[in-house]
């Protein structure tokens, strides 16, 4: 695969994951050190970031996230960025969606030994439909 298919892939792997309830494979997908502003809140670290994605999507058994136009710019020959639109649709299995939420996501990834793996990421919501319920601590 080249690099560009490479990194395409972690980022299906992410929403796999999420979308799956997979959390502890986020593990396998970014950096130890990485760090995020998402709308669940900013974060720092390996443990924190699969937290939150477990208490932020657990409740959610119809999860789906679709992903497009994705852009990527290899910065270096260990580095780089990746832009992409994310659709995220909350829902409880068989039953209509009650949220969703569109996004740009943006990141920069580190190839770590023959592996790529996201070390920063954001996400920039640009429009929502429905009201998302609270997510219980």
């Amino acid at each position: 695969m080249t690099d560009h298919q490479e990194i395409v892939a972690v980022l299906r792997r992410v929403y796999a994951a999420m979308d799956e309830h997979r959390f502890e494979d986020l593990r396998e997908l970014f950096t130890d050190d990485v760090t995020a502003l998402t709308p669940g809140g900013r974060m720092t670290g390996l443990d924190q970031l699969v937290a939150q994605a477990r208490r932020n999507h657990r409740d959610s058994d119809g999860l789906q996230h679709l992903i497009g136009a994705e852009l990527v710019t290899v910065t270096a020959p260990d580095t780089a960025e990746l832009r992409a639109n994310v659709v995220a649709v909350f829902a409880t299995r068989g039953a209509a969606p009650t949220f969703a939420l569109g996004e740009v996501y943006r990141a920069r990834l580190r190839r770590t030994g023959s592996r790529w793996r996201i070390c920063e990421f954001g996400m920039e919501p640009r429009w929502k439909v429905g009201e998302r319920a609270p997510v219980p601590a």
